[in-house]
């Protein structure tokens, strides 16, 4: 990611053609939404369905936000926060699939 954040900040600025911010969004929204049905099984239900495009949505603008303010926080740190964030609520949803996939677990380390 740091190897190429002067690219990716230039892009999520540009508008039209080659917009990284669009293609996030878009990306973003469409895999978790295959991902959550490959988890989930059958047909996603309506609560499900909505909280992925809502959860999709915050992390791509966490993402951008991210991206634009030249990566000020850790990788890592980023990805934990973004990990937390959806798991607030999902572990209810997805309570038929057997796991939250996005709960935290301690390292045993």
């Amino acid at each position: 990611m740091l190897k190429y954040k002067k690219f990716m900040k230039e892009a999520c600025m540009t508008e039209g053609q080659n917009c990284l911010k669009d293609y996030i969004f878009e990306h973003c929204k469409e895999f978790d939404l295959k991902w959550h049905q490959e988890l989930y099984g059958e047909e996603l239900p309506e609560t499900l369905y909505f909280a992925t495009i809502y959860h999709a949505t915050a992390t791509s603008s966490m993402t951008l936000s991210w991206i634009l303010s030249d990566m000020n926080v850790e990788v890592e740190e980023m990805a934990r926060m973004i990990t937390q964030m959806r798991s607030i609520g999902m572990e209810k949803l997805f309570e038929k699939a057997g796991e939250n996939p996005y709960e935290i677990r301690k390292s045993t380390n």
